[in-house]
C-alpha cells in the first residue's frame, strides 16, 4: 500500500513538472539492453531479444523525428532569413545592373532605365541611386532618411523600374491624408505621365471603387485602411497578385500596435506574405520611445531575427520599470531597437554631397472642409469689391491677407476679433515636419499674431518647449529665448517675421516652416537669413505652406523677388 501510495505521489510530480510518468526500468532489463547493444543479444532468450529490438527501434524513429523537425526548423530560419534579405533582383548589382543578360531577364536594364522626372535635364541624386538599388535589393525595408533627401521619388522610381520590368502590376501607398494628393499624387502626375493613379478617400463605395481599379498606383490614408470592406477589397487585390508592392509613408502612424489601423495593416501584412514587398518610410522611427519601433516592426518584417513575438517581451528588453507605469531606456536600446528595424537604409542629409546647401520645399496643404467654406465666401465678397472697384494699389495687400488668414487659421474681424477656424491638416503636416527634425529644433514663421498664439498652444499640448517673438514681446525676454534656443532646451520658436527677420542668428537650427506668408520680399529674404547664415555647418530645409491660390501667387512673387506693391493688386484677377 505504501509502495503504491510512492508511485502515485511520484506520478502526480512527475505530471505537474510537464513530463511523461514512465515506469523505472528493472536492473534485468538494462543488462538486456547493454547485451543488445554490445553485439552480445544472442546470449539473450529470444522473447527477450524480440522485445528490446522493438524498444530500440522504436527509440530510433524519435531519435530519427527529432532530428528531422530540428532540421526543418533549422531550414526555415534560413529560408526566411534568405527572404527577408532578398528582393526582386539578385543582392549583387553588378548581375543586373549593366547586363542584358541577367538571370531577371529585365525588359530594360538598370543602366537605361530613363529615371523619368518632370525637367528633361533632371539627374537623379547619387543617393536617390543607391536607395533605388537597396530597394530592389530587398522586398520588405526601412527608409530612414533624412527630411530633404528625396525619399518620396527613390520610391516611386524602384515601382516604376519593378512595372517596366514586369516584376509588379499595381503599387498601394499608404499615407497621411494630407500627402496623398500633395505629395505622391502630385510626385506621380509631374514625373512619370505615363503612369496613373487613383486616390482612394470618400466613401467606401468610392474607396473600394479606386482600390479596385486597374491605375498603376493607389493611394490610400493611414485610417482608410482600417474600413472593414476596404480592408478585405485590399486583401482580395494582394492574393490576385495585382497588387505587389506596398509603400507605408510615415510609418510611425503605425508604432502603437494595438490601434485599429495597426491591426489592419498587421492582417494586410500577413495576407500579402513573402511574395509582395512592404517599404516603410520614415525620418524618425522612435521619436518618443524605443518600444514605438515594435508597431512598425510589426507590419514592415516581422519575421527579421530576433523579433519578439509578444510587446511585452520587446518591452523588457529595451526599457527598465521604474515605477508602476513609468519605463525609461535601457542603455543597449538603441542596439536592439537597429537590429529588428532592418534592413534598413539612411542618408544623412549633410552626408549627401551632390545636395544643394539649401533647399525650398513647398507643402500643398489640403484646407480643411470649414477653411474652404469661408475661403470661398470671402474670395467671393473681395471679388465682388474688386469688380466694383472698391479694391485699389493702397488696400489690396490688407484686402488680401484676409485670404491669408484663413488659410493660416485665425481671421480677425475689423472690430479685432479673432475667428479661429479648424486649420488641423496644416498643423499635423507642421508636427510631422517637426517629428523628423527628431524634435530638436525648428523655426516657425507666421505673418499673424492670432496664429502664433494657436502654435504656441498646439505645442505646448504636446509637451514641446516653444516660446514666440512677435511685436509685444519686449527686447530682454526676445534675447533670452534666442539664446535658450540656441545654448538651452528651447525646442520650437514660432517668429513674426515682420518683427524679428533682421539681425538675429538661429543657426542651431537647420529648417524653417512658413506657416504663413508675408507679401514682403525683404522680409521674407531676411526672414531666412536667419539659419542661412555664418556659423551654420549643416544643409538647410525651408519649407513653404501653400493652401490656396493666393498663397500660392504671393510665394511666386517672393520667388521672382517681384515688387509687391505694384503686383498684389493683380492677384485678385487671379485668386
Amino acid at each position: 500500500m505504501a509502495r503504491n501510495k510512492s508511485q502515485a505521489n511520484s506520478s502526480n510530480t512527475s505530471q505537474a513538472r510537464g513530463f511523461t510518468s514512465r515506469q523505472v526500468v528493472s536492473s534485468e532489463e538494462l543488462e538486456r539492453r547493454i547485451a543488445f547493444f554490445a553485439g552480445e543479444e544472442s546470449s539473450l532468450p529470444l522473447k527477450s531479444r524480440l522485445r528490446t529490438k522493438m524498444e530500440v527501434k522504436s527509440l530510433q524513429l524519435y531519435n530519427y523525428a527529432v532530428s528531422a523537425t530540428s532540421f526543418l526548423q533549422a531550414a526555415w530560419v534560413r529560408f526566411s532569413e534568405e527572404k527577408m534579405s532578398s528582393g526582386w533582383l539578385p543582392s549583387k548589382p553588378q548581375f543586373w545592373i549593366n547586363s542584358r543578360r541577367s538571370k531577371m531577364s529585365l525588359r530594360v536594364p538598370f543602366a537605361e532605365y530613363a529615371w523619368p522626372s518632370k525637367s528633361k535635364d533632371f539627374k537623379p541624386f547619387q543617393h536617390q541611386i543607391q536607395s533605388v538599388i537597396f530597394l530592389l535589393q530587398n522586398k520588405r525595408a526601412y527608409n530612414f532618411s533624412d527630411l530633404g533627401t528625396g525619399k518620396t521619388m527613390s520610391h516611386l522610381w524602384c515601382a516604376d523600374f519593378l512595372q517596366v520590368n514586369d516584376k509588379v502590376k499595381q503599387v498601394l501607398i499608404i499615407s497621411p491624408l494630407s500627402t496623398m494628393q500633395s505629395v505622391w499624387g502630385s510626385e506621380i502626375f509631374l514625373n512619370f505621365p505615363h503612369r496613373k493613379y487613383r486616390i482612394a478617400h470618400g466613401d467606401r463605395a468610392s474607396r473600394i471603387a479606386a482600390i479596385n481599379s486597374k491605375a498603376d498606383y493607389i493611394i490610400i490614408n493611414h485610417d482608410g485602411i482600417a474600413i472593414d470592406e476596404v480592408e478585405d477589397a485590399i486583401i482580395r487585390k494582394i492574393r490576385s497578385g495585382d497588387i505587389g508592392l506596398i509603400i507605408v509613408d510615415e510609418l510611425t502612424a503605425f508604432k502603437k500596435h494595438t490601434t485599429k489601423r495597426s491591426k489592419a495593416m498587421q492582417r494586410i501584412e500577413r495576407a500579402a506574405g513573402l511574395q509582395v514587398g512592404l517599404h516603410g518610410i520614415t525620418g524618425a522611427p522612435t521619436p518618443n520611445s524605443p518600444t514605438e519601433a515594435f508597431g512598425q516592426a510589426k507590419i514592415v518584417n516581422p519575421y527579421v531575427k530576433g523579433m519578439p513575438k509578444y510587446f511585452k517581451q520587446f518591452q523588457q528588453s529595451v526599457e527598465y520599470q521604474a515605477a508602476p507605469y513609468m519605463w525609461f531606456p535601457l542603455p543597449n536600446a538603441d542596439e536592439i531597437v537597429n537590429k529588428i528595424l532592418q534592413p534598413a537604409v539612411r542618408f544623412k542629409r549633410d552626408d549627401c554631397i551632390d545636395i544643394p546647401e539649401c533647399q525650398y520645399i513647398e507643402k500643398v496643404i489640403e484646407f480643411t472642409p470649414e477653411q474652404k467654406a469661408i475661403y470661398k465666401q470671402m474670395k467671393d465678397d473681395l471679388l465682388v469689391e474688386y469688380s466694383q472697384g472698391e479694391i485699389t494699389a493702397v488696400n489690396a495687400a490688407v484686402k488680401m491677407s484676409k485670404l491669408l488668414q484663413i488659410a493660416a487659421g485665425s481671421v480677425k474681424d475689423d472690430n479685432g476679433n479673432v475667428m479661429q477656424i479648424d486649420s488641423s491638416t496644416r498643423d499635423e503636416e507642421l508636427w510631422e515636419i517637426f517629428e523628423q527634425t527628431g524634435k530638436s529644433k525648428l523655426v516657425v514663421f507666421s505673418a499673424f499674431r492670432a496664429s502664433i498664439s494657436h502654435l504656441e498652444e498646439f505645442f505646448r499640448k504636446r509637451g514641446v518647449k516653444v516660446a514666440s517673438i512677435h511685436g509685444s514681446v519686449d527686447h530682454d525676454s526676445r534675447a533670452q529665448y534666442i539664446r535658450d534656443f540656441q545654448d538651452g532646451d528651447l525646442q520650437v520658436l514660432v517668429i513674426q517675421p515682420q518683427s524679428s527677420a533682421h539681425g538675429i542668428t538661429l543657426t542651431a537650427s537647420n529648417v524653417i516652416v512658413w506657416y504663413s506668408l508675408v507679401p514682403s520680399g525683404e522680409i521674407h529674404i531676411q526672414a531666412n537669413g536667419r539659419i542661412t547664415r555664418a556659423g551654420q555647418k549643416r544643409k538647410q530645409l525651408i519649407y513653404y505652406f501653400i493652401g490656396c491660390k493666393a498663397e500660392q501667387r504671393i510665394l511666386k512673387l517672393l520667388q521672382d523677388k517681384g515688387d509687391m506693391s505694384h503686383r498684389v493688386l493683380n492677384l485678385f484677377e487671379e485668386i
